[in-house]
């Protein structure tokens, strides 16, 4: 009888930990033609060729890990890398809930002005990629729009999975655009 009382206990004691309380997220995801793109354009008083060299420096040195390439164009004015971002949406005694957010960053330069965006988004499962060694396949990505628009996921024991993950990655993404103008307007 106390060994029935103690696994009661401790299946109570485990749902208390994986329940989660229903909130209301009211984000906006900005959308371009049906799909997620943030961006934000910074003015400056910088050349195009000054605001190229202090992304890229910035990209190299502080943002992106060392395996990460970039694509430069000068000519027409443009940086591009595809980083791979983690988020650790909800951490319990017994549970974490993460995910990686990969996605196309793009600096496009003009005369005194950059314009950084963020587009291409999609997300794989923690587990996918914690098991694997840190490599994922084509299949294990969710497109931004599936979780963000459509709000078509699921995950097991959390409760409003779509609106962590947005809620998430829209903090993240706002964060990466603040450090990006920062970069450009301290100079």
């Amino acid at each position: 009888m106390k060994t029935l009382f103690s696994l009661i206990s401790f299946m109570l004691f485990s749902f208390a930990c994986f329940s989660q309380e229903q909130t209301n997220y009211n984000i906006t995801v900005p959308q371009e033609n049906g799909k997620v793109v943030f961006s934000d354009t910074i003015q400056t008083k910088l050349s195009k060729a000054e605001m190229q060299h202090l992304i890229c420096n910035w990209l190299t040195e502080s943002f992106l890990p060392k395996q990460t390439p970039i694509s430069v164009d000068s000519i027409q004015g443009l940086i591009s890398c595809r980083p791979i971002q983690y988020l650790e949406i909800e951490k319990k005694a017994l549970y974490l809930f993460a995910i990686y957010m990969r996605y196309s960053f793009v600096f496009q330069f003009q005369d005194n002005r950059c314009i950084a965006s963020i587009r291409n988004i999609n997300f794989i499962e923690y587990e996918n990629v914690r098991d694997s060694g840190g490599k994922y396949e084509s299949d294990d990505l969710i497109s931004a729009e599936r979780i963000m628009i459509e709000k078509k996921y699921r995950r097991n024991f959390v409760s409003d999975a779509c609106e962590k993950i947005t809620k998430a990655a829209v903090d993240e993404i706002k964060s990466i655009l603040d450090s990006a103008a920062d970069v450009l307007e301290d100079n």
